[in-house]
């Protein structure tokens, strides 16, 4: 079962309403689950719970749910709001999808075994890939990147805000601009030149070059990064309903590949 909220323009409107709304229903018992993910499109994962298609992820996590009598409500958040509230556990209990990094351990508990992330229960596998200006000098062959100067700014590599690529980059010795929260946002910058790359999701960056017909821009062929994403549950409702949170997982890992099968259609259509 999902439950929907009422649309809030405001951040400080939303906490209003989840305190008069959760505060009388969120028990242990109900098996309400608070879900928060970032409104910012992350097509074909993350689009929006009240659209349809919603995205794969909301399908995947909605099934899983009710077929382990868990009631969703998921909300949308800025993108650098979501990991906050996830380490505040008021707002909301889990968020999604989100790759595994050490700082974000802090926030939240992800699905593990032996000490590692579960890789088996994840929601998905996305890769990053580098974008360049047709013409550009700009190359990564895999391992290290050429054909700019590391040490002037102007030659930044650009990623969206509270992404964790960002870091990834920076390991690299790149300058990274990651100011821009949209892809929209850094595709303009790149063909700008105001930034010499993008690293982005290639499932969502290619659908954004598709739909907008834009042919000066290309992809490199290596891919930067893999990395499994998660359904993350806050530390205060993993303590006190951990057997549900690892049933929720555990289904989203039986369902997954299958489900991802059956409506993959609906997104590439």
């Amino acid at each position: 079962m999902i439950i929907k909220l009422p649309y809030c323009r405001t951040f400080t409107a939303l906490v209003f309403l989840l305190t008069l709304f959760c505060g009388t229903v969120h028990t242990a018992e109900d098996n309400i689950l608070r879900l928060g993910y970032s409104d910012s499109e992350a097509y074909p994962y993350q689009i929006a719970h009240e659209k349809n298609p919603p995205g794969i992820a909301f399908e995947i996590i909605s099934e899983a749910a009710g077929n382990t009598g868990i009631k969703v409500i998921f909300i949308a958040l800025p993108n650098k709001r979501v990991q906050a509230s996830l380490k505040e556990g008021n707002i909301i209990d889990g968020a999604f999808m989100f790759s595994y990094s050490r700082e974000r351990t802090l926030n939240g508990v992800y699905p593990e075994i032996k000490g590692t992330p579960d890789g088996r229960r994840r929601i998905a596998t996305l890769r990053y890939y580098i974008y360049r200006k047709k013409g550009s000098p700009l190359n990564w062959d895999g391992n290290s990147f050429s054909g700019i100067d590391k040490s002037d700014i102007r030659n930044s590599i650009g990623a969206n805000t509270g992404y964790s690529v960002v870091l990834d980059l920076k390991k690299m010795g790149v300058h990274v601009d990651d100011g821009s929260r949209t892809t929209e946002q850094n595709f303009l910058k790149l063909q700008s030149g105001r930034i010499s790359g993008f690293a982005h999701q290639d499932l969502v960056a290619d659908n954004y070059l598709l739909l907008h017909k834009i042919t000066d821009i290309e992809k490199l062929p290596k891919p930067f990064i893999q990395k499994h994403y998660f359904l993350m549950i806050s530390r205060q409702y993993y303590s006190k309903n951990r057997e549900t949170a690892e049933r929720l997982w555990n289904e989203i890992a039986q369902i997954r590949d299958r489900k991802t099968a059956e409506i993959m259609h609906k997104y590439t259509e």
